[in-house]
């Protein structure tokens, strides 16, 4: 099962000497379609009933739940799954720390470019630039994810993280303002809270990302703050 738009060719040859039988998305093995109301799963041979928005955010989420679906036609005959069973969990799957809206905050440990881009059309929805509480590791693209969420981010709060592989607030700072974005250093999870709270109006939503260790050492900090939407 591929569920990429556009596999590189390396993971092509991989897969086709692997499992001849490969169904990819990029070649139309499945697909799906949506309306106002839902959308459909379907492959070449069927199409599923009317299936409920999946309760995990963004555009994307479509695609990997349709590449959960296509795993799960291709095993039917060993573990059949009903339409509405898919239909309940849909409504209901949510990860910790992925598309997470708890209040104002948004949580996502996003720590790639892609993972950002797919951040941007949440955001702007919103119609507010964000305050970013950013903690990262050195071996993440930092430039990268920087310039994906430039259009969403009004201002950095750098934030140093519990690991030996993290960039100190302070560099991440300086790396932040090359990329041309406004930075300033906050300290470990509890000042660079602080400092966001003290930029941010009161409105205006606090994204969390960039790293596991960003999420993790942030959200427990914000349930004095706010709630689970």
């Amino acid at each position: 099962m591929l569920a990429d738009r556009e596999p590189p060719q390396g993971l092509l040859d991989a897969c086709t000497e692997l499992a001849p039988d490969l169904w990819r998305f990029d070649r139309k093995d499945y697909s799906y379609t949506t309306e106002s109301d839902g959308w459909y799963w379907c492959d070449r041979q069927q199409r599923s009933p009317q299936l409920p928005w999946p309760a995990l955010q963004g555009q994307h989420q479509l695609d990997n739940a349709a590449g959960a679906l296509a795993l799960v036609q291709r095993l039917q005959q060993r573990l059949p799954v009903p339409w509405t069973a898919v239909q309940a969990a849909l409504t209901v799957l949510k990860l910790p720390g992925r598309m997470q809206w708890q209040g104002r905050f948004l949580l996502d440990v996003a720590h790639n470019a892609e993972a950002a881009q797919a951040l941007v059309p949440v955001l702007q929805a919103k119609g507010q630039k964000a305050v970013w509480i950013a903690g990262v590791l050195g071996d993440k693209p930092i430039e990268a994810i920087a310039q994906a969420l430039a259009p969403v981010v009004e201002s950095v709060v750098t934030c140093d993280l519990s690991s030996p592989r993290a960039v100190s607030a302070s560099v991440l700072c300086e790396r932040f303002r090359a990329a041309g974005l406004r930075a300033q250093v906050g300290g470990d999870a509890p000042a660079a809270l602080a400092v966001a709270l003290r930029q941010a109006e009161a409105d205006q939503p606090i994204l969390v990302c960039g790293s596991f260790l960003t999420v993790a050492a942030l959200a427990p900090l914000m349930t004095q703050f706010a709630t689970d939407d």
